[in-house]
C-alpha cells in the first residue's frame, strides 16, 4: 500500500468514526462525545496530526454545536495546573541554559565511582534525579553522551554498555513519575482529578506515594542491570574531571532548591499561616518570574532569556486542556452517568491491580500521555459504579503509564536508547518483561496499602 494511501486511511478514520458514532441509538449529546472521543482517541494513536492539534477537537465539535459554550470549554485549557507544568517547563529550560543539568550530572558521575556496577548505579542515579524536573525526553537526549563517553573508555565493554542504555532509559521513565511536573500524564491526572470530585492532589501528596514505587522499582531495575557486570571489564572509568561553578549555576541551583523545597512544604506552610491562596502553581509562576528577572551575572542577561523561555513543548499544555475539554463533554452529556450505571462485582483491591495493569501494558504500545487521557474518563466512571475513591483507581493507572520498561516505541527515551544500535529489541523485551510485572505488582500493592 503506497504511503499516500496509508496516510489517508490515517486521517480519514477519525471522521469516520466521529459519523458512524452518531448514528448510535442514543441521544445526540451521547452521540456527539463519543464520536468527538473517538476521533481525538485515533488522532492520538494514529499521530496524524500533532497532539496540541488534536487537543483543539473540542472546541470544534462541542463548541461548535452547542454542547457547551466556547467560555467554558475554554476555561480547561487555562486550568491552574496548567500553569504549574509551565512552571515546570520554565524551571527545566531555565537549568539547561545555564548548563546546571550537565553539571549536576556530571558530579554524580564523578561520585559514584569507577568500576562497571558503580557506572550503572552513578548513571541511573543522575538520570532519576534530573528527570523528576526535567523531561524524561531531555534529560535522556542529555544523559545519553555523558555516559556513552564513559562507556567508550572501557574496552570488551558491550554487556556494560547495554545494560547502562536500558537503566537510562528506565530511570528517566521512573524519575517522570516520581513528581507531580516530572511528566505530562501526573498533571493531567491532578487537573482531571480535581475538576471531577473537588479534591487538590498537590506536590508533595502526589511524591509522598509515588517515590516510594518509584525507589523500588529503581531498586529492582538496578539489582536487575548489574548481574553479569563484574565480568564486563577489567579496566576501570574515570572520573569526569569537576568544574567550577559559574555565577548563573549558583543562583540557578539556589532558585530550583527554594522552588522545590516551597513544593514539597506548601500544604504545611499553608495551614500554618492560614494562606488558602497559596498553591503549587502560584509557587511555579513566582518561580518563573524570579527566573525572567534575576540575572545570571554581571551584565549579563536573565536566567532565563525569553528567547529560550519561548521553546518549551507548548503542545502538552494543549493537550492537557484537551483532555479536560473532553472530560468536560462526558460530564455535560450525562455520558458519565451512564458509564457509571455499569456495576460489578469486582472488589476495590482487584479494580486497583486493573487500572495498574492497564497503566504499565498498555503503555507499551500507546503514548502515556494519550492513554492516560483515553482511561482517566473510565476509571472515572469505574469509581461511581463502585462507590470506590477516583484516586483509588487514577492514581495506580497514571503511576503505570511512567512504566514501559519493554518496547522502543513506548516513551521517547526507549526510542532514544534502541536509536543508537547497541540495543536488539529482544535485549528490552528479555528485561523489560519482568520489570513490568514486578512495576504491576508493586504499584497494586503500594495503591492497595494507601486506598483498603
Amino acid at each position: 500500500m503506497s504511503t499516500n494511501v496509508t496516510h489517508a486511511l490515517r486521517f480519514w478514520i477519525g471522521p469516520f468514526l466521529f459519523l458512524l458514532a452518531l448514528c448510535l441509538p442514543l441521544s445526540g449529546p451521547k452521540a456527539l462525545v463519543i464520536g468527538g472521543a473517538a476521533w481525538m482517541l485515533s488522532c492520538w494513536l494514529t499521530e496524524i496530526i500533532h497532539l496540541g492539534a488534536t487537543a483543539l477537537l473540542p472546541l470544534l465539535l462541542f463548541g461548535g454545536t452547542g454542547l457547551l459554550d466556547q467560555s467554558t470549554l475554554a476555561m480547561a485549557y487555562a486550568h491552574p495546573l496548567i500553569f504549574l507544568f509551565m512552571g515546570g517547563f520554565f524551571l527545566a529550560k531555565a537549568m539547561e541554559h545555564q548548563g546546571l543539568h550537565s553539571l549536576l550530572a556530571k558530579r554524580i558521575l564523578a561520585l559514584s565511582g569507577s568500576q562497571p556496577r558503580q557506572a550503572l548505579a552513578g548513571s541511573m542515579l543522575a538520570t532519576w534525579l534530573l528527570s523528576m524536573w526535567m523531561s524524561n525526553t531531555a534529560t535522556a537526549v542529555m544523559m545519553l553522551p555523558l555516559t556513552l563517553s564513559l562507556v567508550k573508555q572501557l574496552k570488551g565493554s558491550d554487556l556494560l554498555e547495554r545494560r547502562i542504555l536500558l537503566g537510562l532509559a528506565w530511570a528517566a521513565n521512573l524519575g517522570g513519575m516520581a513528581t507531580l511536573i516530572g511528566t505530562p500524564p501526573n498533571v493531567l491526572f491532578a487537573a482531571f482529578l480535581e475538576d471531577s470530585t473537588g479534591v487538590v492532589m498537590d506536590f508533595w501528596t502526589w511524591s509522598s506515594m509515588a517515590i516510594p514505587v518509584s525507589v523500588i522499582l529503581m531498586l529492582a531495575a538496578y539489582v536487575q542491570l548489574q548481574v553479569g557486570l563484574s565480568m564486563a571489564s577489567s579496566e576501570a572509568l574515570p572520573k569526569p574531571n569537576k568544574q567550577p561553578w559559574t555565577t548563573g549555576q549558583r543562583r540557578m541551583a539556589l532558585v530550583f532548591f527554594l522552588t522545590a523545597m516551597a513544593w514539597m512544604t506548601r500544604s504545611w506552610v499553608a495551614s500554618m499561616i492560614a494562606l488558602p491562596h497559596y498553591s503549587d502553581t502560584w509557587i511555579a509562576i513566582t518561580a518563573s518570574l524570579v527566573m525572567f528577572s534575576l540575572p545570571a551575572g554581571k551584565r549579563q542577561g536573565p536566567l532565563l532569556p525569553w528567547s529560550i523561555a519561548k521553546d518549551i513543548e507548548w503542545g502538552i499544555l494543549l493537550l492537557f486542556g484537551g483532555g479536560l475539554a473532553l472530560a468536560s463533554g462526558l460530564k455535560a452529556s450525562g455520558l458519565l452517568d451512564v458509564m457509571g450505571g455499569v456495576s460489578s462485582q469486582m472488589e476495590i483491591i482487584l479494580w486497583i491491580g486493573v487500572a495498574a495493569a492497564a497503566g504499565v501494558w498498555l503503555t507499551e504500545l500507546f503514548s502515556n500521555m494519550a492513554l492516560v487521557s483515553a482511561m482517566l474518563p473510565i476509571a472515572l466512571a469505574l469509581s461511581l459504579a463502585k462507590g470506590i475513591p477516583f484516586e483509588a483507581v487514577a492514581i495506580p493507572l497514571t503511576m503505570g503509564a511512567s512504566c514501559a520498561f519493554m518496547l522502543p516505541v513506548a516513551t521517547p527515551p526507549n526510542a532514544l536508547v534502541f536509536a543508537t544500535g547497541k540495543l536488539k529489541i529482544l535485549h528490552m523485551v528479555q528485561h523489560g518483561v519482568w520489570m513490568n510485572i514486578f512495576a504491576t505488582l508493586v504499584i497494586w500493592a503500594v495503591c492497595a496499602l494507601s486506598f483498603v
